[in-house]
């Protein structure tokens, strides 16, 4: 059972299982633990090598990744490491270009996409920096920076495209959009949400236009 009341965790999904990394019950922690949903058990897996209050955890198909965050002691880290669930233990992998906690990140062709983020705990000094590791190479380069700075974002890739939702900046809540082509290297504005919202997650779920004509009928007849 999963009995932490952990925040500020990395959250990653790997084979169908779902990976809590991190976080913080009032210092920075190493725990991670894994949901298994054929089993509706949680399991305690190999703590990181390094305590990590915000981190941001993404997964390929052979790995979890913990990146940046926080130490108890209020350093800002650039440090990596790497999960093999096969060998149940975590290694370092190159460090990030630069410090950060609160930043979002998500994996797309063999390569890991590491947004924003903060070198403070309120996000003052949010940042607009992104970078991108290549998981053949483990080499980190930097990438075009957003046009806003943000921390706590949301961030999800579709299409090809990686598209960054709100998050926080100076002690405000944003609803601005961005998406960025890898191809091109760049950030573009889109539309922005209905509502300002920070310290969110996204995902994508593919749903059958069957059923969105379906519930768009039965709304009508209401």
């Amino acid at each position: 059972m999963f009995e932490e009341t952990n925040s500020f965790t990395g959250v990653a999904v790997h084979a169908g299982c779902l990976y809590v990394v991190g976080g913080s019950d009032s210092d920075a922690i190493k725990d991670v633990q894994k949901y298994v949903p054929d089993t509706d058990a949680w399991e305690t897996v190999a703590p990181l090598s390094t305590s990590r209050c915000a981190p941001c955890a993404v997964a390929d198909e052979n790995h979890v990744f913990a990146l940046g965050g926080l130490q108890e002691n209020g350093e800002f880290l650039n440090t990596a490491e790497m999960y093999d669930p096969e060998e149940d233990r975590w290694e370092a992998i190159a460090s990030l270009n630069t410090a950060r906690a609160f930043a979002c990140c998500v994996a797309i062709e063999n390569k890991i996409i590491v947004v924003g983020g903060s070198t403070d705990t309120l996000g003052h000094n949010a940042l607009s920096s992104c970078e991108i590791y290549d998981t053949r190479t483990g080499v980190w380069d930097q990438i075009t920076s957003m046009h806003i700075p943000r921390f706590a974002a949301g961030l999800a890739t579709v299409r090809g495209r990686v598209y960054v939702f709100g998050g926080g900046f100076a002690g405000e809540s944003l609803k601005s959009v961005e998406s960025y082509s890898v191809e091109e290297n760049e950030w573009k504005m889109e539309d922005d949400m209905p509502r300002a919202a920070a310290h969110i997650q996204c995902t994508v779920v593919n749903i059958p236009k069957d059923l969105l004509k379906a519930s768009f009928q039965n709304e009508l007849r209401k």
